[in-house]
């Protein structure tokens, strides 16, 4: 029973390096319009919400379009709430550019 935890730990620990899922910064929330800590929530829905499935996606496995219909798709299965959405989709976009 504890190795889904641990599982889940790893898996967020890999994919944070090296780019896959990358930390909002200033200059991402100056080119995408959208506030830092608008960003860094919807990177931690991604991280938490989508890790809870599957695996986490790099960032640039999809363009903005292919993130969009994704999220389209998997945010009533993962009930998010319109909220949580929003910010997922947001930084996203941002960090696909």
């Amino acid at each position: 029973m504890r190795a889904a935890p641990l599982a889940a730990v790893l898996v967020v620990a890999a994919c944070s390096g090296s780019g896959a899922v990358p930390r909002p910064d200033a200059a991402m929330a100056a080119a995408s319009g959208v506030g830092l800590e608008e960003l860094t929530r919807g990177r931690q829905v991604y991280v938490t919400s989508c890790s809870g499935c599957h695996r986490l996606y790099r960032i640039d496995e999809f363009d903005r379009v292919g993130w969009e219909s994704a999220v389209r798709d998997m945010a009533p299965k993962a009930k998010l709430a319109p909220a949580g959405r929003d910010e997922l989709l947001g930084y996203l976009r941002a960090a696909a550019r």
